[in-house]
């Protein structure tokens, strides 16, 4: 097993189209595979909703709001959900208007 690295995890799309983890000198990080927005893609064990929103370069905003399972996760408690494997996650971007 592969530790993971200390500093900043990068994801970028794999050969396959999928997002991978990799740490900050490009080294592969061995973790746990999901599904975000339809596609799958591997995180680092022990990653939040909020580092996994930081990956995606999500924006959190009150227009925003994340199921994880098909569950609505609120906002408050995006630093202490922890993913899962084969956990499911999508993040909506609400239209607003008159």
């Amino acid at each position: 097993m592969h530790a993971l690295p200390s500093g900043p995890v990068l994801a970028f799309l794999s050969s396959q189209g999928r997002k991978e983890a990799c740490g900050p000198r490009g080294e592969k990080v061995h973790g746990i595979k999901i599904t975000a927005n339809g596609f799958e893609m591997e995180v680092p064990r022990e990653t939040t909703l909020e580092k996994l929103l930081d990956i995606l370069e999500e924006t959190v905003r009150p227009d925003v709001i994340v199921e994880l399972n098909r569950k609505f996760v609120h906002l408050n408690d995006y630093s202490s959900t922890l993913l899962k494997e084969g956990d499911d996650v999508e993040v909506i971007h609400l239209e607003m208007g008159g």
